[in-house]
């Protein structure tokens, strides 16, 4: 099977250096029926942490890649990573449909996005911590922080569906390191909402592919919005359309073919339908020559 490199736009420290070097492998029968079936219930961002600890071959010079090691990865990696296994699986391009925005108009927008322009190149600063200097009226504070983690976001999302705020609080309080100065708030509770504000957008700024913004705007109206796109999200969409379409795959290739179900499911969605397109060219050429 063939593996793709991703170069990951900031990557994992290791000793005084960064590995931003992952190999991985395209999503096979047995992954899709993993998705539908074990890891149904999952949160996306848990569901794809368990995905990628299958499909992701390698990290640097490491040949073992455990859901420790995808914790660890920052957003922006992790939607790397997710955007160059759609890719590997269901090919280069990606069509969404959306609807505007705008009272009055809810326009339908066929949306065609090539993977490629979503994917950003390598981070230009790199670094284990960080400080920002935050100014509100009457102060001045240096705060410390990490980025925001896989891991993170998975403890979060315990939170995320019955309280945001909650969520986003507890982020916070893991990537805040402390201030660096006699007037830095050490704890998440004495952040005030305007440095919560400056914080979020100093850790957004520091990793961009964690957070797709696409500016788009109506033919319709003409009016201009936002569009933050969820490669986590639309891949499994995108997936969970062709639930059913696994099994009778499955079902013709080893009708025909006499596999046993593991042979199937260890093929490519490519691969399998490779066979299911010459299987139709059989069918064809044999009712042609029946009507003749």
């Amino acid at each position: 099977m063939r593996l793709h490199r991703v170069e990951l736009p900031r990557g994992v420290p290791r000793g005084r250096g960064w590995t931003c070097e992952a190999w991985l492998r395209p999503l096979t029968g047995a992954d899709e029926a993993f998705l539908q079936e074990e890891a149904a219930g999952l949160a996306p961002v848990e569901r794809s942490s368990a995905l990628l600890a299958r499909t992701l071959v390698r990290l640097g010079t490491s040949r073992t890649v455990t859901r420790e090691v995808i914790g660890s990865l920052t957003l922006g990696d992790r939607d790397a990573l997710m955007l160059h296994l759609r890719a590997s699986t269901l090919g280069p391009g990606i069509d969404a449909v959306l609807v505007c925005p705008s009272a009055g108009c809810g326009q339908r927008m066929d949306l065609e996005l090539p993977v490629s322009d979503l994917l950003l190149p390598p981070y230009p600063e790199r670094k284990r911590t960080y400080r920002t200097v935050i100014k509100t009226q009457g102060s001045c504070k240096t705060f410390r922080f990490r980025l925001p983690t896989v891991e993170d976001q998975e403890k979060a999302c315990l939170l995320a569906s019955n309280d945001a705020a909650a969520a986003a609080e507890l982020i916070l309080k893991n990537c805040l390191l402390g201030g660096v100065d006699g007037e830095a708030a050490d704890r998440v509770d004495e952040v005030t909402p305007t440095e919560r504000l400056a914080l979020a957008r100093a850790m957004a700024e520091l990793d961009p592919q964690a957070e797709i913004r696409l500016n788009l705007k109506c033919p319709e109206c003409g009016s201009p919005f936002d569009f933050v796109f969820d490669p986590v999200d639309f891949f499994f969409r995108e997936l969970a359309d062709d639930r059913q379409r696994l099994y009778r795959e499955v079902h013709l290739l080893a009708l025909h073919y006499h596999w046993s179900e593991r042979e199937i499911l260890d093929l490519t969605r490519n691969k399998r339908r490779l066979y299911l397109g010459l299987l139709a060219e059989t069918w064809e050429s044999r009712r042609s020559g029946i009507s003749r």
